[in-house]
Order: structure tokens, then C-alpha cells, then sequence
């Protein structure tokens, strides 16, 4: 009943707000990239992204820990990737991941600590055994 509450819906719409500036950053941020071919308008909490290579992208991203969406399996999004705007620091994080991508600075995976993991519009790929889901960290639950 607090959510309904004067404060309760200030509180929401200062969160939309902060969401939809820090959205609107990111996009600028990677329209400037090599390896982006296009960053698609977005009214919603994500961006969906045209990367020259998504999966490079993708590897390197979950190389990384960081789990974004893959959407390459659509015959209409051939080298798109879903990317869920979180906090300012998890944006800032992949963004400058994306820039080392760019730059070609990645570093290969060493297989300790690696554990096939399939996400539900992922396709099955090496992550680290911590994976960063929705912008928190969690221990990767191995076995299942």
C-alpha cells in the first residue's frame, strides 16, 4: 500500500527518471563504438544494439561476467544484443568493456572457473563461475 503512497509514486517516478537519463547516456556512449553498427530507439529499460560481431561482443561480455541478451537466434536481429540498463557503475562497466573490445585489448578466459551456463535467450556459452544477472552479483549455482 506504500507504493501507492504520494511518496511511493515520487519514489517510482524518480527511479523511471534516473532509468531513462542513464539509457539515453548509454545509448550516445555506444553509438560512438567500432564495433556498434546501431543502438535502436528505446522507451523501455533496455537497448537493443547492432553490433558488427555480436558475438564477439557477447564472448567478451561474458567473459567478463556480465550477462546481457542474445537475440541473434531472430532471422530479423542477425547481430543483435539486448543490453538492461542497471546502475550508473554496472553501465559504466560494460561500456568500457566494449571500448577494450573496440580497442582490441580482451583477455582469453582461463578454463578455471569456467562452467557452461544456458540463459533463456542465450546461447550456451562460457561464463565465469560468478555471473552478473540483472546488475547484482551471484554465485553461479554449478550442476544444474
Amino acid at each position: 500500500i506504500n507504493a501507492l503512497s504520494n511518496a511511493g509514486i515520487e519514489y517510482m517516478r524518480s527511479c523511471c527518471e534516473r532509468v531513462i537519463a542513464l539509457r539515453e547516456q548509454t545509448r550516445k556512449e555506444l553509438m560512438r563504438l567500432d564495433a556498434i553498427e546501431e543502438v535502436y530507439d528505446s522507451r523501455t529499460n533496455f537497448l537493443l544494439v547492432r553490433f558488427k560481431k555480436a558475438s564477439d561482443a557477447m564472448k567478451h561480455l561474458l567473459n567478463a561476467g556480465i550477462v546481457i541478451r542474445d537475440q541473434t537466434h531472430f532471422e530479423q536481429l542477425p547481430q543483435h544484443l539486448r543490453i538492461s540498463v542497471g546502475v550508473s557503475e554496472d553501465m559504466q562497466g560494460t561500456l568500457n568493456l566494449l571500448r577494450r573490445l573496440c580497442a582490441g585489448r580482451t583477455e582469453s578466459t582461463e578454463a578455471n572457473g569456467t562452467e557452461y551456463w544456458r540463459a533463456a535467450n542465450c546461447q550456451l556459452a562460457e561464463v565465469p563461475a560468478t555471473v552478473r544477472y540483472r546488475h547484482r552479483v551471484f554465485p553461479h549455482a554449478s550442476g544444474g
